[in-house]
């Protein structure tokens, strides 16, 4: 049900219609010699996304999902440094419809309703490497109660859920390889990602666990362009990155704030669309 992470991972996943529009600024060209490192975060370190649009449409034969909503005030903060590793935690707030079909192989359940931010809470951790920023791991939950329609009843009932998400990462993801540069390019590692979940209901009316499973296959990725973005009324120079073969993500990367201040994805099985709103990093 969570895209994610493309946050998300960004995310991953990262992690994701808004009032702001980013506007760009081409041709800004970056002298070859010159290079942004790996950014040094620290403990308190925050950045607060706004997840304007997402979508996630997910089928297999057992279970289909959709979800489309938003996510207000998805925020990234540094809990930990110590050892080789930055430790973010990471919290949301969720608006979002939904539809679900399940074949348990002796039923099968209809789903619709909408997750509130009041009765949802999303949290989460993702591990990224100091040395080059690269994703490591990432496990979120949500968790909640929503009103669901069960076909064939023809009221909602309240339904407590839960859902967790971990990343089955094979390889450490480099999201960006530093030093960064207009022009390089690298390769990213296939990767798999499993989300476990599980909904149940008042009353044991209904409870159910399932399993969604999605692979991302290797990228040549670049980095295309160094251009100035503004985004939600914040203007920043910034490194575009995509991949170069099919434009179906673009990241963009501000060395003033140590992270990403935009996000644009169309991947199979749904989209994302995030823009930074504010950080404490200096």
């Amino acid at each position: 049900m969570k895209r994610h992470l493309f946050i998300i991972g960004c995310i991953s996943i990262l992690f994701l219609s808004g009032t702001a529009n980013a506007s760009t600024s081409k041709n800004i060209s970056s002298p070859l010699f010159f290079d942004d490192d790996v950014p040094v975060w620290e403990v308190g370190d925050s950045w607060t996304y706004k997840v304007k649009n997402f979508t996630v449409d997910y089928s297999d034969t057992s279970i289909s999902v959709f979800l489309h909503g938003i996510i207000e005030d998805f925020e990234w903060t540094v809990s930990s440094t110590g050892g080789s590793d930055y430790i973010l935690d990471f919290t949301g707030k969720i608006t979002a419809d939904y539809t679900i079909y399940y074949n348990t192989g002796t039923n099968e359940i209809y789903l619709t309703g909408t997750f509130k931010p009041l009765l949802t809470r999303l949290a989460g951790t993702l591990v990224f490497t100091k040395s080059s920023l690269e994703l490591k791991d990432i496990d979120a939950q949500i968790r909640g109660i929503t009103m669901a329609v069960i076909d064939p009843l023809p009221f909602a009932l309240p339904i407590p859920y839960k859902l967790d998400v971990s990343g089955n990462l094979d390889a450490v993801f480099p999201i960006i390889d530093f030093p960064i540069y207009n022009g390089k390019t690298w390769n990213s590692p296939s990767i798999n990602i499993q989300m476990q979940a599980t909904m149940g209901g008042p009353l044991g009316l209904i409870s159910f666990p399932f399993t969604l499973m999605s692979s991302f296959p290797s990228w040549l990725i670049g980095c295309t362009d160094y251009t100035t973005i503004t985004v939600q009324g914040n203007t920043y120079d910034a490194y575009e990155i995509e991949p170069i073969i099919v434009t179906m993500f673009r990241l963009y990367y501000a060395p003033a704030v140590g992270n990403l201040v935009k996000i644009d994805a169309a991947l199979t099985n749904g989209n994302l669309h995030a823009d930074l709103i504010s950080t404490t990093y200096s």
